[in-house]
């Protein structure tokens, strides 16, 4: 080729290749580059926007569904779910795929190679799940599916997973479950946050775009690495345990245990209280009082202990279990004798109080020993008597009768 002919050529490529970039950009044929000056790749695609989210659900047993609100009970153990996606923007395919020549223009590249090394740019990598668990759950030991924790603090309620070989691709997601325990009857709002990183392209001469940068193309490019993050919530509502006692007042009466027998000055009797929690909840500091009536004295003999206190009368008696914690169900027994002084029906009344936190119970009952007074002996019917005059009378009367019959009979 003469050296005419190379500068007519040189002229044409000079003005032929700008007029051609334009009309393709101009038509939208090859896409809008986000570089600072006007992008590359032939003025190829928009790289997106990488972007991470995560969605936190708790199970709900009753309807079978993750759902972000469940109501329970101190106790009980909820599932949470932890979905992690990559629902960044995706690229042009087809603009990775271009495969335009790359030139030199003065020691810049105005074009690269527009491989699809770029869509690198997308993918998330190093990602890290932390989940801060309120104070009235904590996380169970070995229910994490489908990998343990990395770190699970001493109170187990701060929970970490990091993930530092995985790539998570756009449109991909990874999902962790785990149990966790209410231990606290409060709303418990369980926040689970989650990051991870990215390649960002950075073009110093404000000309190069990420397809470029990405794959290291492009002259004055290169790469930072970005973090992604998001953060959600799923909520534990319990439902505050009710606490209730209930007592039960009996006497013995020969045979078994009724609310009422029969008995008489000087006998002994036996009662019996029977405390019960029939509450959804602990019960602590129980205090039972026994009020006995005017016809009865305590008479010893309690168990399965002595009482805590008894008044000089010995018809206040008290017993107090500042140690003993009373679980739902369960049941204390409490017998002791009195002794019958006068006879009289005598309501014997007990009264039983306990507390759950701060919240005090407490319940009555009663039983009764009913006196039958001994009758009293017979009064004696009085023997008539007579005066002497009606002595002499009845003598005088007596010998007519006698003189009579005498004569009678001569």
């Amino acid at each position: 080729m003469t050296e005419k002919n190379k500068d007519i050529t040189h002229i044409l490529r000079l003005v032929t290749i700008p007029l051609i970039l334009a009309v393709m950009l101009s038509a939208g044929a090859i896409g809008c580059g986000n570089g600072g000056g006007g992008g590359c790749c032939c003025g190829c695609c928009d790289c997106g926007q990488p972007c991470i989210e995560v969605s936190k659900t708790v199970w709900n047993p009753i309807s079978e569904e993750w759902v972000e609100q469940i109501t329970t009970n101190v106790g009980d153990i909820v599932r949470f779910n932890c979905t992690i996606h990559n629902n960044g923007t995706i690229y042009d395919w087809d603009c990775c795929n271009c495969n335009c020549d790359c030139c030199n223009n003065g020691g810049r590249r105005d074009c690269c190679n527009c491989n699809c090394n770029c869509c690198n740019c997308y993918n998330l990598t190093n990602i890290t799940v932390l989940d801060v668990l309120p104070a009235g759950l904590v996380y169970v030991i070995n229910s994490a599916t489908p990998a343990a924790p990395t770190y699970i603090s001493t109170d187990n309620r701060t929970v970490r997973w990091e993930f530092p070989d995985l790539t998570l691709d756009p449109g991909e997601s990874i999902t962790i479950e785990f149990n966790v325990s209410v231990i606290e009857c409060v709303e418990s709002v369980n926040r689970v946050n989650v990051s991870a990183w990215y390649k960002r392209c950075v073009c110093e001469d404000g000309y190069c775009g990420c397809c470029c940068c990405c794959c290291g193309d492009c002259d004055g490019c290169g790469c930072e690495d970005v973090k992604v993050s998001d953060e959600d919530i799923a909520t534990v509502v319990c439902t505050p345990p009710a606490p209730d006692i209930d007592v039960d007042k009996t006497v013995w009466d020969g045979t078994t245990w009724v609310d009422s027998t029969s008995a008489d000055v000087g006998d002994i009797v036996r009662f019996n209280c029977t405390i019960h929690n029939n509450g959804e909840c602990n019960l602590t500091n129980i205090t039972v009082m026994d009020m006995l009536p005017e016809s009865l004295e305590y008479a010893n003999d309690a168990t399965p202990t002595p009482p805590t206190y008894i008044s000089p009368d010995n018809r206040t008696v008290r017993w107090e279990f500042p140690d003993l914690t009373l679980e739902p169900c369960d049941s204390i027994t409490i017998e002791f004798n009195a002794s019958v002084i006068d006879c009289v029906e005598s309501v014997n009344h007990v009264d039983a109080t306990a507390w759950y936190d701060e919240i005090p119970v407490s319940d009555e009952d009663t039983a009764t020993v009913v006196c039958t007074p001994t009758p009293p002996p017979p009064t004696p019917v009085p023997v008539p008597t007579m005066s002497p005059i009606g002595t002499a009378l009845l003598i005088c009367a007596l010998g007519l009768i006698g003189a009579g019959v005498i004569t009678r009979r001569g």
